[in-house]
């Protein structure tokens, strides 16, 4: 039989692969909106299930945040809303928090395949103004 010390270490090293497992399995990207623009962190996260926790620290309230797939480094972005598109009615939005009310949080989970991801607002004004950030899926 194993001693209690020894057991206990195993049952530890259960313990530790089975979360760490877990953690590897979700990654969590925390998105700040404030009166100046966007950030995220962390920028790169592996690719499956993503959540985006997005934190409106501005005195704006109503806020949607839609996330789309960056194409030709952001300038198929640009020219929608050069065209007075909204954003919010794109065909490859894969997600978005609504209703973000100032001082309030926002959470989406998508499952993302590889590539460089925009975080914006819907509506072109404050793209068009650089409030967006981006994060890359590996």
């Amino acid at each position: 039989m194993f001693d209690l010390k020894t057991q206990l270490l195993a049952a530890g090293l259960c313990l530790f692969a089975f979360f760490s497992g877990e953690a590897d399995a979700q990654s969590v990207i925390s998105v700040t909106v404030s009166e100046d623009g966007m950030s995220a962190a962390p920028q790169k996260v592996t690719r499956g299930k993503i959540t985006l926790r997005v934190t409106n620290t501005s005195s704006r309230s109503g806020r949607q945040i839609i996330v789309l797939p960056m194409k030709d480094d952001g300038r198929e972005l640009l020219l929608r809303a050069d065209r007075k598109e909204d954003l919010d009615y794109a065909d490859d939005a894969v997600g978005r928090i609504t209703n973000l009310v100032p001082k309030s949080t926002g959470v989406a989970t998508m499952d993302l395949r590889s590539g460089t991801y925009i975080v914006t607002s819907n509506s072109r004004g404050p793209y068009l103004n650089g409030m967006w950030t981006a994060f890359e899926v590996k």
